[in-house]
């Protein structure tokens, strides 16, 4: 059984809440002769207690073991509260960017754009197929949709930005401040904050194509597998609310198709976390991502990525 087998093979009323540890077949008795101890009277017969229906349903292995089958590596990116951010062009989320000297700060229909986080892969775990130096920064266009055209493309309303040597950049103040609704919070978007990656694995949300995929299978194969139970293995099996490799994370449904269907790659994903003015909020409990090619991933072509956020 695998990790998800083992988190949730078992109904909740069949696991040990707390209590004491089970003891060894072979341990010593508790009483020096048990002979000594008088037999508990014989309980009652009671009847049998119905199922509660509101207690979680369980998977069958079979289910668990496709689910678990598309785990893919990710990097969960995780904000450290109270880190001053440093000058140096360590990752960070909000706050001020790295950027070259010399260089403009990123605008859309002249404004300044909203610098929403930066990765400097060189601090990172490694990951198949995703830079081990350099500094992707991100921003997005003010207003309401955030620069959003669900999605956009071709740079479109946001700047993926990647820099090969982000050893002489210096950080940047913004030019103005934020006009308008900011995915971030008000003491977050004015300090920042250092972002720490490890290295973990991500399931697919409920609403992705690869999890369409599996239920066809399921449904043609006259399988039929509890929905609730289904999104509590895969929403328990999310890398993060920041993170990048794995899946990207859709709240109406999954938007690669047609020209954005080869988008498969996450640059960054930015989901719900955190609250007032610390939080990252793209609408309510949505998420943004910025996503790649495969093929445009290897050679660093991040100026070809897809922006797209929704919520519920």
């Amino acid at each position: 059984m695998g990790w998800l087998g083992r988190l949730f093979g078992k109904k909740q009323g069949e696991r040990k809440q707390g209590g004491a540890p089970e003891r060894p077949a072979d341990a010593a008795p508790l009483v020096a002769d048990p002979a000594l101890v008088s037999a508990p009277p014989e309980p009652e017969p009671a009847e049998a207690e119905a199922p509660s229906s509101d207690a979680p349903a369980a998977l069958p292995p079979d289910i668990l073991a496709e689910i678990e089958a598309l785990a893919m590596p990710a990097i969960r990116l995780v904000p450290q509260s109270g880190a001053s951010v440093p000058e140096a062009p360590v990752s960070s989320l909000g706050g001020r960017p790295s950027l070259p000297e010399g260089m403009d700060w990123p605008e859309d229909d002249a404004r300044p754009m909203l610098f929403l986080a930066q990765i400097n892969y060189a601090e990172m775990p490694p990951l198949e197929g995703y830079p081990t130096s350099g500094l992707l920064s991100v921003f997005v266009a003010e207003g309401e949709t955030h620069g959003c055209a669900f999605p956009s493309l071709d740079q479109a309303g946001f700047r993926s930005l990647y820099l090969e040597d982000p050893t002489t950049c210096q950080r940047r103040d913004p030019p103005d401040a934020p006009q308008g609704p900011d995915p971030l919070g008000t003491t977050l978007r004015a300090e920042g904050a250092v972002l720490t990656g490890e290295a973990v694995h991500d399931l697919p949300g409920a609403a992705l194509r690869e999890v369409a995929a599996l239920q066809k299978g399921w449904a043609e194969a006259g399988r039929e597998v509890d929905e609730a139970a289904l999104d509590r293995v895969l929403e328990a099996g999310r890398a993060g609310a920041i993170t990048y490799g794995g899946y990207p994370v859709f709240a109406q449904g999954d938007v690669r198709t047609g020209r954005q269907r080869f988008h498969a790659k996450v640059l960054l994903q930015l989901g719900r976390l955190g609250a007032g003015d610390r939080a990252v909020s793209f609408g309510d409990g949505g998420a943004a991502n910025v996503l790649i090619k495969p093929k445009d991933l290897g050679p660093r072509r991040f100026d070809q990525a897809l922006y797209h956020y929704d919520s519920y």
